[in-house]
């Protein structure tokens, strides 16, 4: 292992771990092991880094720390990111980055290019309406309004983190697949449900997963809330905040290799009872097909019908971030001129996924090989939850669908025993 030049030591440093991989690098211990660049905690005082490299040599392996600044990178980014990392291991005498990195598209006269294009998806953007621009005000919250908050941030948000807990949950890709399959079949026999939602005919696999976190995540949260018995301030709402790739969506599309931040969220916010099982209209249950039923299931007719709602509304609303929304929300945070950020809602359940960015085909070449495990460092925010990539074919990447859920350990609990939930287990 070459150490990094001068040049290069402030952004890749390398660690020396006298253990072996077993020991060190399990999803339990990741937190407390300091394989991470950073710590999860800003320095506001300082500039924030852009990119950090940390790698740690053990006796039988080598576990990469990345931290990569999320208002420059997403997960499809972070996801090209490593893979033409691995390319520049593959070969040894590459003395730059850009020289080993294969494919027109992720050349940095590329990267250059797909900025340059997204500024003129903007520009070429027609003129907001009043009420484009009062819904996209809604959608982002101005950075300057929160950066004067955040004098004893980091103290508020270690306290708030001690409540934490993660966990890695593996749902089987069968059980997923057979559970897609049932939804498509009632939405294809209700009418009703497909006027309800703009005539949206299908839903796809994240769409179901993505609502069934949705719905499992408020059913833990409503008995949590009834077992302290919070009269006061009742659940009474709940929802989706979804990062969403654009690269695809635009016409013409962003390079697939594109490395920055081509992320929008989905959101849908609806009353509580709309991710519960309880109020499934009686008309829509007499047109699910028997054969459709999960015997094991109290109430199976009444929670697929309310989960094919939820992903109905996920399709919806994913189709309405098109080519035109996507140069209006461009054309929007051009226009304002002062830096954005999406706004935070409590109330909804986070989801990212990251199942296609492809992080295990990046094989780093002789003496190291292909990604074997990726692990996230412990985020200290509340309901979190991120679809891991798919795995290495050798491994069986349609064996399950693996997601990193930070939650309070109360909903923990209560989300790891709920029946819906513990069905779809791998």
């Amino acid at each position: 292992m070459r150490p990094p030049s001068t040049a290069k030591a402030n952004i890749l440093h390398v660690r020396r771990i006298d253990s072996s991989y077993e020991e060190v690098c399990t999803a339990a211990s990741y937190r407390d092991t300091g394989l991470a660049p950073l710590s999860f905690f800003p320095e506001p005082s300082r500039p924030a880094p852009i990119c950090r490299l940390q790698v740690n040599a053990l006796h039988d392996g080598v576990a990469l720390g990345i931290a990569l600044h999320h208002g420059l990178i997403d997960g499809t980014g972070i996801g090209a990111f490593v893979r033409k990392l691995a390319s520049c291991c593959q070969d040894a005498s590459s003395s730059s980055l850009a020289s080993s990195i294969p494919g027109s598209e992720t050349t940095w006269d590329a990267q250059r290019i797909a900025r340059d294009q997204l500024t003129a998806y903007a520009t070429s953007n027609p003129p907001l309406s009043s009420q484009q621009e009062t819904e996209l005000r809604k959608e982002f919250t101005a950075l300057a309004d929160i950066v004067g908050g955040l004098d004893g941030f980091n103290d508020e948000v270690s306290e708030a983190g001690k409540s934490l807990t993660s966990r890695y949950f593996r749902l089987s890709a069968a059980k997923v697949s057979d559970l897609k399959s049932i939804c498509n079949r009632i939405i294809a026999k209700s009418t009703q449900l497909q006027a309800a939602h703009g005539n949206t005919r299908w839903v796809s696999s994240n769409d179901l997963v993505v609502s069934l976190l949705a719905i499992c995540v408020s059913r833990a949260r409503e008995a949590a809330q009834c077992g302290r018995r919070l009269l006061h301030h009742q659940l009474t709402e709940s929802g989706i905040c979804m990062a969403v790739d654009v690269r695809k969506r635009l016409d013409p599309p962003l390079p697939a290799g594109f490395l920055g931040n081509a992320v929008l969220l989905l959101r849908l916010c609806s009353d509580i009872n709309m991710f519960l099982e309880r109020d499934a209209p009686k008309e829509e249950l007499q047109k699910v097909p028997h054969d459709a039923l999960f015997q094991q299931s109290q109430h199976p007719n009444s929670w697929q019908v309310g989960l094919c709602r939820v992903a109905l509304s996920v399709r919806r609303r994913l189709n309405i971030i098109d080519d035109s929304y996507v140069r209006s929300v461009l054309a929007y945070l051009i226009a304002i001129s002062v830096p954005a950020i999406p706004t935070y809602n409590p109330a909804s359940v986070h989801v990212s996924s990251w199942r296609d960015i492809g992080v295990y085909d990046a094989d780093f070449g002789l003496g190291l090989g292909p990604a074997r495990e990726m692990y996230l460092q412990n985020a200290m925010v509340n309901d979190l939850f991120t679809v891991m990539p798919k795995r290495g074919r050798s491994e069986g990447d349609e064996a399950f669908w693996e997601i990193h859920v930070s939650v309070n350990r109360d909903i923990m609990d209560r989300l790891s025993s709920d029946r819906i939930w513990t069905s779809c287990i791998a």
